[in-house]
């Protein structure tokens, strides 16, 4: 939101604008040069502006920011900018997380006509669910809502689960760590149908990812969409197997070797001076 109070400074002459006095054409004109001068995706400045407008009482349908035109300038602004990072949500930011999806108004979990039309139950705790499963498989966002109860090839070791029209030819079945069965399992009693998760599953995911990074200031410059999940849960897989190679070479388990060998040498305990 800095970038964007800056801009207003400059372009009304004046310190300390009021944000909450932002007109369209303002913001409009901000999103433009955001774009030209190729500072990345513009989604969290927006999703930042909502949670003040919303912080102070003006409720969405009376503010312009979910304007058709805006929504697309939004988006265009946020297109064919330069790679950035995803993020890898740590545990603090995944507990984070987990409080939002359960206590975050209803507007936060993202506007959807499906689970309207179709009377979706459970919406947040499914959310949950298809979070912890992405978190325990490197699934991409888009094969989340073709998962069918039959997918799940639980009679392998280690479970796998079979993807639907996989990106890469031949790839269709992904590894499903212990915890992302479980959510699995847990998210089948729920399903409505055959289909494990909603159909809008993608777009809730992102909306609470983008609403809680502004809720508790996660890391700025990192990309957080559902795609972080698959990031997250690939990173822990990689570092899983330097715990078990460092395992098999030192013969020594982890709590041993973090607890008592691998501590720093500046934080190991040192005599007194009185009992030397």
């Amino acid at each position: 939101m800095s970038a964007l109070a800056k801009y207003v400074n400059n372009r009304r002459g004046q310190v300390g604008a009021d944000l909450l006095s932002l007109a369209e054409d303002e913001f409009i004109m901000f999103l433009y040069e955001w774009k030209q001068q190729g500072k990345g995706c513009a989604r969290g400045v927006w999703s930042a502006l909502v949670n003040l407008y919303r912080a102070n009482g003006i409720k969405d349908n009376k503010s312009f920011l979910h304007d058709e035109d805006v929504m697309k300038a939004v988006e265009g602004a946020s297109a064919n900018f330069y790679p950035v990072n995803k993020g890898v949500l740590n545990e603090t930011q995944n507990d984070q997380l987990n409080t939002f999806m359960e206590t975050c108004a209803a507007e936060q979990l993202g506007k959807c006509t499906w689970c309207k039309s179709k009377g979706v139950k459970n919406l947040r705790r499914r959310l949950r669910l298809a979070k912890d499963f992405m978190r325990g498989t490197p699934i991409r966002p888009g094969n989340l809502k073709d998962l069918e109860k039959v997918d799940m090839l639980d009679s392998m070791s280690p479970p796998r689960v079979h993807v639907r029209k996989p990106k890469v030819r031949g790839k269709d079945k992904e590894l499903v760590t212990p915890e992302a069965l479980q959510a699995w399992k847990e998210a089948e009693k729920l399903a409505e149908n055959e289909k494990i998760f909603p159909r809008c599953v993608d777009t809730h995911l992102t909306a609470v990812l983008r609403n809680a990074e502004v809720e508790y200031g996660w890391d700025q410059g990192l990309v957080m969409t559902v795609h972080c999940l698959k990031h997250t849960c690939i990173t822990k897989l990689e570092n899983s197997v330097d715990e078990a190679k460092k395992t098999l070479e030192c013969g020594i388990g982890k709590a041993t070797r973090r607890g008592h060998y691998g501590k720093p040498v500046q934080k190991r305990r040192r005599a007194s001076q009185s009992r030397q």
